[in-house]
């Protein structure tokens, strides 16, 4: 779905945060 995707990217947004 529309919002499961939304979720994945969110998710690995905050990853990529807190890699950074």
């Amino acid at each position: 779905t529309v919002y499961d995707i939304l979720s994945k990217a969110e998710f690995f947004k905050d990853k990529e945060r807190t890699l950074s």
